[in-house]
């Protein structure tokens, strides 16, 4: 057995371990005898020792004389690990804390050009599972464009796939849009003005995508809450028209 690799779980260095060793073989010793055994300098010894006393692996040995230095009994080894694991264990509930959190805030990612929307389509077209719903808001003001932004292999995987679709538009781009037994269109009553800002808004699994056509901008949320609550009043207004 290694004793040099075993004690390294608990915190101790290479040096300290060999001060520990060699006070285990000799007994109660002075630095100089520490230094002999070990080949470490008393330079260095004085910084080690006060630092193994700290952690309770060496004592101070009752004497008139020299001051000597005695190991702990290995038990303390056991004590010592055994304190460790228990910060170990708090470290470990602080730590899944903290990634807990971290997967709570939204991850955003803003895409520029045609090809950054492109990636938009991609994601939700490859994301998405099969029988799954997007929920979509389209004001388009040339749907004769649409197809530009769309990769080659979009509707081909959308169909396959058999996603559902509940769309929210203007007149415009119902009429121009294919029919589809997947797809439920809604639009938005003229009185409203005529819902053309030119701008796509999808909310599917985890993430609300906004397209910015007239920029050619888009942003993307990660965030489970903002996806639910965005779905959500998607629904509500939907069953409103």
């Amino acid at each position: 057995m290694d004793p040099h690799r075993i004690l390294k779980k608990i915190g101790l260095d290479d040096k300290e371990i060999d001060v520990y060793l060699a006070l285990i073989d000799l007994g109660p010793s002075t630095i100089s005898d520490i230094s002999r055994k070990t080949g470490i300098h008393r330079p260095a010894l004085y910084l080690l020792l006060p630092a193994l006393q700290e952690k309770e692996i060496i004592a101070i040995s009752p004497s008139k004389k020299r001051r000597r230095y005695v190991a702990a009994s290995p038990e303390t080894i056991h004590r010592v690990a055994e304190d460790a694991l228990q910060e170990i264990n708090s470290l470990v509930l602080e730590l899944k804390a903290r990634v807990e959190q971290g997967e709570r805030k939204p991850k955003i990612t803003f895409l520029e050009g045609r090809k950054g929307i492109m990636s938009v389509f991609e994601d939700v077209v490859t994301r998405l599972d099969k029988d799954d719903v997007l929920y979509r808001y389209n004001s388009r003001k040339n749907i004769a464009e649409a197809g530009k932004y769309l990769p080659k292999n979009y509707k081909e995987l959308r169909d396959k796939k058999r996603l559902g679709r509940f769309m929210i538009t203007n007149e415009a781009t119902k009429n121009a849009a294919e029919q589809s037994i997947d797809k439920t269109i809604k639009i938005i009553p003229k009185e409203f003005g005529l819902f053309d800002n030119n701008i796509t808004q999808i909310v599917y699994k985890d993430t609300v995508a906004i397209i910015d056509y007239t920029t050619e901008t888009a942003l993307m949320i990660e965030n489970q809450s903002i996806a639910d609550f965005q779905k959500t009043v998607f629904k509500l207004l939907f069953s409103k028209l």
